[in-house]
């Protein structure tokens, strides 16, 4: 009599999961905490007698262009302006909660001189960066489509940069321009070329820094589908 092999299918084998969700939140939360970071951060302007000026937000803004640059490499333009907006939402909400929060009379106006909410420092700086993600995202995304369009899955680090340095400069103008209108107690009118052109250098070399960071994730993306 013929024996019939029986395969029994290992309990330990697991089927393809979908990572694009988790993938996709988790670059949402890294985004959201930049933005509420570096908009606190922003308050602490450094100004030198020569033409360098700029805020400790440039060493942490950039995550935030680093997140756009892997969004727009998996997926389309509605969900990278999704996650834009709830962005700006979630921060904008947090920044109001905490200005809130100053205006208890407890006499302690040290607190508001930290996190720089004295005289709504910090609600004119979330305002001017908004204006100014907004419009470096549209900016950014745009870039980088055509230059994916182009070169379609190579040379991820030549778009990733050009179309920041792009996106860097449009919102660095427009932030710095904002916050001399928002912000006037932090930032003036005639350092608005100095701050504008330091921090778009620092965002530009911290970006290219952590290059090998971002082409890193984005391979283990590709590798692991995380993305599909």
């Amino acid at each position: 009599m013929e024996e019939k092999e029986i395969k029994f299918e290992s309990s330990t084998e697991k089927k393809p999961e979908k990572h694009s969700g988790i993938f996709l939140y988790t670059l949402l939360m890294i985004f959201i905490a930049g933005l509420i970071v570096s908009n606190l951060s922003a308050s602490n302007v450094y100004y030198t007698p020569i033409f360098i000026s700029f805020s400790a937000a440039e060493f942490i803004f950039p995550i935030t262009y680093i997140i756009n640059d892997l969004l727009n490499e998996f997926f389309d333009l509605k969900k990278v302006i999704k996650v834009t907006l709830i962005g700006i939402l979630i921060t904008f909400v947090s920044m109001l909660i905490l200005y809130l929060t100053t205006l208890l009379p407890t006499g302690y106006s040290e607190y508001q001189n930290v996190f720089g909410f004295f005289g709504s420092g910090v609600i004119g700086i979330t305002i001017s960066s908004f204006i100014a993600i907004v419009a470096g995202s549209l900016v950014n995304s745009v870039v980088m489509g055509k230059f994916k369009k182009k070169d379609k899955e190579k040379k991820f680090y030549k778009r990733a940069i050009l179309s920041s340095v792009i996106a860097e400069f449009v919102d660095s103008l427009v932030f710095i321009t904002c916050c001399c209108i928002f912000a006037s107690n932090f930032y003036f009118w005639d350092k608005l070329i100095p701050l504008t052109l330091t921090i778009f250098t620092i965002k530009i070399i911290v970006e290219i820094v952590v290059s090998p960071i971002t082409n890193f994730i984005r391979k283990k993306a590709i590798q692991k589908k995380w993305a599909e």
